[in-house]
């Protein structure tokens, strides 16, 4: 009998490790998913912020639109979390609308605090517009008045990240506007 209680003992143990080493495995399992599945959302935000920002200067250069010298520009609003393709009147061409994902669109970490997202030729900030030359294609801003240069600065960029990470940890990527109108992805 004695070898027959200490037999059960040991099959029971053998369960509990088996058991709880399959709970490890699916623990690790779901947290490497949800990781994977934050990521792409960012992904997917970005490429789509992106290919909007191409638009933008795609349609300026072709002169999209039948009128000569119409021009396109994109207007960034970590407001209501949206960016906004609009022609020269500012009629609305297309929005690309991140408040229904948990995506967030915020300035550059490190900028000064009234950094928006771009800073003008002179450094200052501007507004969110930004805008691209008819027949070069280069990035501008607009001052409320005038459009300009961007600043050579690092602030020509804004950043699309999850709201929030069950691990901490949010995936980031910054989108830069270059002078010329080149689009980078850090």
């Amino acid at each position: 009998m004695r070898g027959v209680s200490f037999k059960k003992g040991t099959i029971l143990l053998e369960r509990v490790i088996v058991v709880a080493v399959l709970v490890l495995v699916v623990y690790l399992l779901v947290v490497a998913y949800q990781k994977f599945i934050d990521q792409q959302r960012v992904n997917s935000a970005v490429e789509n912020a992106v290919n909007l920002i191409e638009k933008a200067r795609s349609r300026t250069l072709s002169s999209q639109g039948g009128t000569s010298g119409l021009y396109y520009y994109i207007e960034v609003d970590s407001n209501t979390n949206r960016i906004v393709l609009r022609d020269q009147n500012g009629n609305t061409i297309e929005t690309l609308d991140l408040s229904i994902t948990p995506v967030l669109i915020e300035p550059p970490v490190g900028a000064p605090a009234n950094t928006f997202f771009f800073a003008k030729s002179d450094c200052l900030p501007s507004n969110n517009d930004l805008r691209f030359e008819r027949l070069t294609g280069d990035a501008k801003l607009f001052d409320g008045t005038n459009w300009s240069s961007l600043c050579a600065t690092n602030y020509n960029f804004f950043t699309v990240r999850l709201k929030k990470n069950a691990s901490g940890v949010a995936p980031t990527h910054t989108i830069k506007i270059l002078n010329t109108g080149n689009v980078q992805i850090l």
